[in-house]
């Protein structure tokens, strides 16, 4: 079977009493409220973890009243109108007690009326496959006759999973079967090459997606898929950013870098043919037992207002056809920075290596060019040497895809009045990063002469051959006057 192309998931955890509290804390109505928003918001499936464990669903026996609850939650998803993908343990490292396992597992299934409203079972969220760490959680009669007790958490892992996944299909038929892995490669190689071309192989492969930048979801999706091999067996189970602000992020920015992350692994499983991903959460949670710092990974806010992340699935829902994130050249919006600075969408003040250098923003509505917005670029006359310039930064962008070996160019019209440079002058830069975040090198445009005037300038540069991505900037230091920034390209 192949991945679910057209299973639209989002994972769900309730605002309050968010993870396994929310089974201690059972509150079916609110929970049916949100499936039903989840569903509004074009989902057609919502992930949801039952974790073994006591208080919640007790291992190796789950109470009656536990049961009790799962069996009212598939009910009311069932009225609803969305389906279920199960997750079956997490944060679980007795691998070698599979006959206890295997126990707990038919009594949760059992406690479902029937499998109709199951999208997918997974055995085990974020499972250990390589972890090399030192297994001593015992072993059951279970064990596989024959089968060394291994002492490595990753290699008794791998047994338990097999044992599980083929002992699920026998007791519920026809459900696809998976386990996730995390956001590295170690877990997922190693289950690959244990599991491949044997009767326990998933239906597909679930991973994780938790790259960090928008500039590298579209890479790391591509390294998953050179260990699965063929990309209709790989499904992106959790992907997300926080929009907790950070460095001089706004608050809307930062829902920026949330959303726009988000439609980066949209659009890189679109074009590397992967079916949509599941965005972590569905909500922002609260203060909980297991998460004491709360979470901001919603696609919602904690009081149930959509944020931009939110509002870019209603503008764009599961199973649409999603745009790459190209370059805002046109300087559109204003989501201001922590420092008040007003910035178009997707444009951030850079201050050097050091966080320090002085710049200031405005956006001119009046200083258009074209009809659209210019950037206003004032207070860096006191730069200081020793560090990077300060500049105007454009992030986020997916579009182009960038290939070494090929050509790109930045460009964009500038123009000032007043001492703009003191002897050293604006320039526009690239800088290129590999796969992993690191700097390799960068194209530094030639100084410019500005005028009062809109004039195009442009820099051009080849990708180095490890290059994933790239960052544009326009190198302002020096400037006790004022310098205008407008319709900017990428190519």
């Amino acid at each position: 079977m192949p991945a679910p192309v057209r299973q639209y998931t989002v994972n769900y955890f309730p605002v309050n009493n968010a993870g396994y509290q929310m089974w201690s804390s059972y509150d079916g109505q609110q929970y049916q409220s949100d499936m039903e928003l989840a569903k509004s918001s074009g989902f057609n499936t919502i992930r949801v973890i039952l974790a073994a464990k006591s208080g919640y669903f007790t291992f190796s026996r789950p109470m009656v009243d536990e049961l009790a609850n799962l069996t009212d939650f598939y009910n009311r998803s069932k009225s609803v109108g969305i389906r279920l993908h199960l997750v079956l343990f997490d944060h679980w490292s007795s691998y070698g007690l599979i006959k206890f396992s295997r126990a707990w597992t038919a009594a949760m299934l059992g406690a479902l009326p029937d499998r109709t409203n199951i999208a997918a079972i997974e055995i085990q969220n974020e499972t250990r496959y390589a972890s090399s760490d030192i297994y001593g959680n015992g072993f059951d009669s279970g064990w596989p006759s024959g089968m060394p007790q291994y002492t490595a958490v990753g290699r008794v892992a791998i047994v338990w999973a097999q044992q599980m996944t083929m002992y699920v299909r026998s007791i519920a038929p026809g459900a696809p079967v998976t386990s996730s892995c995390s956001h590295g490669l170690a877990d997922l190689t190693a289950y690959v090459a244990a599991v491949r071309n044997t009767p326990a192989v998933p239906d597909w492969y679930d991973w994780h997606c938790y790259a960090g930048s928008s500039y590298l979801a579209h890479s790391a999706l591509r390294a998953v898929i050179d260990v699965v091999g063929d990309p209709a067996m790989l499904n992106v189970g959790e992907t997300g950013l926080t929009s907790t602000p950070s460095g001089t992020q706004g608050t809307i920015q930062a829902q920026q870098a949330e959303a726009d992350y988000i439609q980066a692994v949209r659009w890189s499983c679109a074009q590397l043919g992967l079916p949509e991903p599941s965005p972590w959460i569905l909500f922002d949670m609260n203060s909980s037992a297991q998460f004491p710092d709360g979470q901001n990974f919603g696609l919602f806010d904690t009081a149930g207002n959509a944020k931009l992340s939110g509002k870019m699935y209603q503008a764009i829902p599961p199973g649409w056809t999603i745009p790459a994130i190209s370059l805002n050249g046109e300087m559109q919006g204003d989501q201001p920075d922590s420092n008040g600075n007003a910035l178009p969408i997707r444009w951030m003040l850079y201050r050097g290596q050091t966080g320090r250098q002085p710049i200031t923003s405005a956006i001119d509505a009046t200083t258009t060019y074209r009809g659209n917005p210019t950037v206003l670029l004032t207070g860096s006359g006191r730069t200081f040497g020793g560090d990077n310039p300060p500049a105007l930064e454009s992030r986020a962008c997916t579009w182009p895809v960038i290939s070494g070996g090929q050509n790109y160019t930045f460009s964009c019209v500038l123009k000032a009045t007043g001492t703009y440079g003191s002897g050293v002058s604006p320039s526009l830069q690239i800088s290129w990063y590999d796969s992993s975040g690191r700097y390799i090198s960068s194209e530094n445009g030639r100084a410019l002469v500005l005028t009062n005037s809109f004039t195009r300038y442009s820099t051009s540069g080849t990708a180095p051959r490890a290059a994933a991505y790239a960052r544009l900037f326009v190198r302002v230091g020096y400037n006790s006057g004022m310098i205008w920034v407008g319709d900017a390209a990428w190519s």
